[in-house]
């Protein structure tokens, strides 16, 4: 027969499992309730990795000036890929951005196309274009939107111009060198991009506009000089000195000449324009045989 002290050390004991057991199962519902709170805003949200962005939109277009061209290595060009072309943006803090440029297949479709104005460049060498420092506009899209690495590829380059006005201050053969502003009044794109970074303090005077020299390039096919009467002239008909209106593709480096003359005096080119002459008279109709009718009797 067991004893009163032993019967109550085993109710004790049961007691104690008991009570353990409930107190477990109370901290696991807590910590499953901190797993997934009501109302959890995150629910469904597709995974993001630490340190990865959205993408940005595509195509995508970027205004800047050109950094350099790399032709690629001989493996890319049999891929179809001429080279990479790196542009830097004109705001400030914004990424370099490096496109891959493709070549166009045997069909002569595809690859990168550039243009300045309406002028579209037949391209068999890409560095004749991409000129360190050159304006321009980089259209751009990814080569493989499914692809888990995306890559960035060239579309359309536009050589952005801007028109001024200076003096020339050199012809060299096929370059000309001339000091000048925008015509517009409005400051070079570059320097205009680095100001808005740094407002200028309330009721601070404007800075005036920075003259600049430019070394520009001619262009065939593309480089129009006109005289004051809006005639083709040639390189002879500039000298140093002399007041230029031109549209130019700037650059930091060696810029391209799209167009250049005289200030030109619209009314004085009417002036000159020839007086129409007057439209013919109108001829009376000549009788059948040339002669006189005969007079009735």
């Amino acid at each position: 027969m067991n004893s009163p002290k032993c019967s109550c050390s085993f109710l004790m004991a049961l007691l104690l499992g008991a009570l353990t057991i409930s107190l477990c199962s109370q901290d696991a519902a807590a910590q499953g309730t901190r797993a997934k709170p009501r109302g959890d805003k995150g629910a469904g949200r597709t995974p993001v990795r630490p340190g990865e962005k959205p993408l940005p939109p595509t195509p995508g277009n970027e205004i800047g000036t050109i950094l350099k061209f790399k032709p690629a290595k001989e493996a890319d060009q049999e891929k179809g890929v001429s080279g990479h072309l790196t542009v830097k943006p004109f705001e400030k803090g914004a990424k370099v951005l490096r496109l891959a440029v493709l070549k166009p297949n045997d069909d002569g479709e595809g690859g990168v196309i550039v243009k300045v104005g309406e002028y579209t460049f037949d391209l068999e060498d890409l560095s004749d274009v991409f000129w360190k420092g050159l304006y321009c506009t980089a259209g751009w899209g990814y080569q493989d939107e499914s692809a888990r690495i995306k890559v960035k590829e060239l579309r359309l380059l536009t050589l952005d111009t801007i028109d001024v006005v200076g003096k020339v201050e050199a012809i060299e053969d096929e370059l000309v060198i001339i000091r000048a502003v925008p015509r517009d009044g409005n400051d070079w794109p570059h320097l205009e991009a680095m100001n808005k970074a740094k407002p200028q303090a309330a009721g601070a005077k404007p800075k005036p506009i920075r003259k600049i020299k430019m070394k520009l390039k001619l262009i065939d096919d593309v480089s129009k000089l006109m005289d004051d009467m809006k005639e083709e002239a040639t390189l002879s008909y500039f000298e140093p000195g002399q007041e230029v209106h031109a549209k130019v593709v700037f650059s930091t480096k060696t810029g391209m000449l799209i167009q250049m003359s005289p200030p030109i005096d619209e009314s004085k080119i009417q002036e000159r324009q020839p007086e129409e002459p007057p439209p013919p008279r109108e001829q009376q109709p000549k009788t059948r045989g040339g002669g006189r009718r005969a007079s009735g009797g």
